[in-house]
């Protein structure tokens, strides 16, 4: 098996590892192992901190923040805010970089994971993906559109009965030289301790606010 690339020492996984999240330290490694052939180059894969990858510091930061104001959008519609958990974020590191170059959702984690009770928005080309998931989306719903809206449900809910369910998610945002931006968040719920469903291992029992998750990312990266 060939090994994980890590460039530098301030990256996601290095979190993880000094979180103690060891389940998110293993999906991401999983990623690592994992990449599609584009242009006679290895692509797709989970590089930690590297350049552009969903796992270096300025990316993950603007993918917290982007937590942050998709909260908001969900505050307008009277729902509370998304918890940020450790797997989640790195699910969405790993689907995202494999979304860069695959352009569609990459059920590799699904298949690995049992990750079955998640839900997944992707964009490509967005500088703000909340402009396509929430307010073109939102507009073709306020509309009467019931076509063309998954994402906007996702984030807002008013008739996805699953989606009604999310309390925590994870956020990721690629853009390697070549590719365009990629942006991919994760939504689950928490069923309780003891609650979790068979073949899943995301229990969300660490998930805590996006601001304070943003606060503690911030301060590994200033150490």
């Amino acid at each position: 098996m060939e090994s994980a690339v890590v460039i530098g020492n301030k990256n996601l996984r290095d979190f993880f590892v000094c979180r103690g999240a060891d389940e998110a330290v293993r999906i991401l490694d999983f990623g690592a192992e994992k990449w599609r052939v584009s242009a006679g180059k290895k692509a797709g894969r989970t590089v930690y901190g590297a350049d552009g990858d969903a796992t270096a510091v300025p990316n993950v930061k603007r993918a917290l923040e982007l937590i942050i104001e998709g909260n908001r959008q969900r505050q307008k519609h009277n729902l509370p805010s998304l918890a940020v958990a450790d797997e989640l974020m790195a699910m969405a590191a790993v689907n995202a970089n494999m979304s860069a170059v695959t352009k569609t959702h990459w059920l590799g984690l699904r298949e690995a994971y049992g990750l079955q009770y998640t839900g997944e928005n992707l964009a490509w080309g967005y500088e703000n993906p909340f402009a396509g998931w929430y307010d073109e989306e939102g507009g073709l719903y306020a509309a009467g559109s019931r076509a063309g809206i998954g994402h906007y449900l996702n984030l807002v809910n008013p008739e996805n009965e699953a989606a009604r369910r999310y309390t925590a998610c994870g956020f990721a945002v690629t853009c390697r030289p070549g590719e365009m931006l990629t942006a991919c968040q994760e939504f689950a719920t928490d069923f309780g301790p003891g609650n979790t469903p068979a073949g899943t291992r995301i229990t969300l029992e660490r998930a805590v606010s996006a601001e304070e998750y943003l606060n503690d990312f911030l301060r590994y990266a200033a150490g």
